[in-house]
This record gives C-alpha cells, sequence and structure tokens, in this order.
C-alpha cells in the first residue's frame, strides 16, 4: 500500500484545487488500487474564490482517504490545537 498526500487548500498561499484538477487526480488514482490518500483539509473554510471539494466526496475515493481536518483553523481557536482524522 501506498500513500499520497493531498493537501487543499495549501498554506501559506491558499491554493484550492478546482473539482475539475481533483477529478483528475482521482481518476489516477482509479487505476492504481493500491494507493490511499490523506487528505489534509483543515483550510477547507478559509476558500474564498471558490468551494472547497472534499476528496472522500469524488468517486470510488470515499474508500481510499483519510481526511485530516481540525477546530483551530477554521473556527479561529488557533491556541486549542484540536483536531481529528476520518475514515
Amino acid at each position: 500500500i501506498w500513500m499520497s498526500i493531498l493537501c487543499n487548500p495549501s498554506n501559506p498561499t491558499g491554493a484550492l484545487l478546482p473539482r475539475a484538477a481533483l477529478e483528475g487526480v482521482a481518476a489516477v488514482l482509479r487505476r492504481h488500487p493500491q494507493v490511499v490518500v490523506l487528505a489534509d483539509e483543515i483550510y477547507e473554510l478559509i476558500a474564498y474564490d471558490e468551494p472547497h471539494v472534499a476528496f472522500a466526496t469524488l468517486e470510488g475515493m470515499y474508500e481510499r482517504t483519510l481526511t485530516v481536518n481540525g477546530f483551530s483553523k477554521g473556527a479561529a481557536m488557533t491556541g486549542f490545537r484540536l483536531g481529528y482524522v476520518c475514515g
């Protein structure tokens, strides 16, 4: 098993991969069933230009994605450092 790390949106630039780009990544991963994804989506609530798309919501990616997120960034609770992983 291989793991790919996907940070979306990314820090410090705030660059956000649009749905089409994420679909392209998912299409490649569908051809490689041995690869799982660690999706770092901690900045999902700090996306302004276009809506954030959770990688696990794409076709065939739910079972292969571990999502890392938290409360400190989006809820402006930076001192708490409270996060979670689900998948």
